[in-house]
């Protein structure tokens, strides 16, 4: 693998790590990615001057920042879920009491759209949306 995309494959663990944890800290990535510490730093350092995280200094922690958003919205626009489709789904999640999913094929994977679920009927673990 070629030190480029070494450093692709660290960010984009560093990104899903802060999305999984809700946050954390620098000290807490490099635990858990097995990183040095100064390149935990310089990663996510680059990915706040992208907007990617944001760091919040007073409690010391790295959370995704605005841009993901943006990139979120973008992937929903090309699947194309419709406001009749999430209702659709959030109906059969009503009349069964179950968590009810939307997910579509992309590429060789299964992408997970919408989860129409509620405390009483929570999602599948470990499912996320």
């Amino acid at each position: 693998m070629t030190e480029g995309a070494r450093a692709v494959r660290r960010t984009l663990a560093l990104l899903e790590a802060v999305a999984d944890r809700g946050g954390a800290s620098a000290k807490e990535l490099a635990q858990e990615l097995d990183l040095p510490l100064p390149t935990v730093y310089r990663l996510a350092g680059s990915l706040v001057d992208l907007d990617y995280l944001v760091h919040i200094k007073g409690a010391a922690r790295y959370e995704l920042g605005y841009k993901l958003h943006g990139l979120g919205v973008s992937l929903h626009r090309q699947i194309g879920l419709s406001a009749q489709v999430r209702r659709e789904i959030v109906s059969l999640h009503q009349q069964t009491g179950y968590a009810a999913y939307l997910s579509v094929r992309r590429g060789t994977r299964l992408a997970l759209i919408f989860v129409a679920d509620s405390p009483e009927c929570p999602r599948l673990q470990p499912m996320t949306s």
